[in-house]
């Protein structure tokens, strides 16, 4: 492995009690995507699997052979805002769920979110690709920064999308009780079961 630098950051917490983990937690809560997804696919899990199907997987420190040239950037002043709006909603005990996409993007979140609660997601993500202008894979597999998965009780809604007026903000669907996960996009309709998801997740593990 080659010199590897680590970040690490460490905040205090005044109220564990608000603090919010990444699984869904009742059937009827809405689901919101918070922040900007944009066209940053630069060094993404989606341009490492590009060249693992055409055979071309990059040995241990190798360059990969599909890359990318738009890597996430960072937006210091426009995350600041966004992070104070989603400070309020979660001071006024409004999340009930929260978590952030990393490698994988959008797509990957969902998955987890899915085999970590149990529940179902059943997302409609046309009116997002539109916004976002961007192609229903570019979407999905983006690495942005800046973005929040969350999901809220349907009478906090109007208290929840009042804390982020102004700022990107898009209800995509609800949770429910069937435990799969339900996409919508470019007028097509996908659907994976949490234990398809979970084979797939685990695949690649050394062990199985």
């Amino acid at each position: 492995m080659p010199p590897t630098l680590l970040v690490s950051a460490i905040g205090q917490i005044d109220d564990v009690r608000k603090s919010r983990t990444l699984e869904p937690k009742a059937s009827g809560d809405l689901v919101y995507l918070v922040g900007k997804t944009t066209d940053e696919l630069g060094g993404s899990e989606f341009y490492r699997y590009l060249g693992d199907c055409d055979g071309r997987s990059a040995a241990p420190n190798e360059p990969r052979p599909y890359v990318g040239n738009r890597p996430p950037t960072v937006d210091p002043e426009r995350f600041l805002t966004l992070y104070r709006a989603f400070e309020r909603a979660s001071d006024e005990g409004l999340l009930r769920s929260a978590a952030t996409p990393s490698l994988g993007g959008w797509a990957a979140l969902f998955a987890r979110c899915v085999m970590a609660s149990g529940l179902g997601l059943d997302l409609d993500l046309d009116d997002a690709c539109r916004r976002a202008e961007l192609s229903p894979e570019r979407f999905l597999f983006a690495e942005s920064n800046g973005r929040f998965l969350v999901t809220v009780l349907e009478r906090d809604r109007e208290r929840f999308e009042a804390c982020f007026g102004g700022l990107p903000l898009l209800r995509i669907g609800s949770v429910d009780d069937e435990p799969r996960l339900k996409l919508r996009i470019a007028r097509r309709t996908y659907r994976w079961d949490a234990a398809a998801l979970s084979r797939g997740f685990k695949e690649t593990l050394a062990d199985g």
